[in-house]
């Protein structure tokens, strides 16, 4: 089996990480973009915010887009509960 050179190997970490930032990018501001449309279009500046049929937890955590809103996720399973606990923790938006 042949090896490849180093150039070859710096260009295909390169591009892994290129594709990985771009993939968390637009797997993380989706949810960002979703929630800033939803207070556009309700017009609310604040306040308690309830996310109903919490998920994964990308919503819930793009919900709150400034000190001025207080955000409850609710799930309906411990599993989902978990799993958006643990990735609004990751992300310092808990408690």
């Amino acid at each position: 089996m042949k090896k490849l050179p180093f150039k070859s190997w710096i260009l295909i970490i390169f591009a892994a990480l290129v594709a990985g930032g771009i993939y968390w990018y637009y797997a993380h501001s989706g949810s960002a973009r979703k929630a800033q449309q939803i207070f556009e279009e309700t017009g609310i500046k604040g306040g308690l915010v309830v996310h109903l049929g919490c998920d994964n937890g990308k919503l819930t955590a793009g919900l709150h887009a400034n000190d001025r809103y207080l955000v409850h996720g609710l799930a309906g399973d411990k599993e989902t509960a978990e799993k958006a606990r643990k990735y609004i923790q990751d992300r310092d938006l808990y408690g």
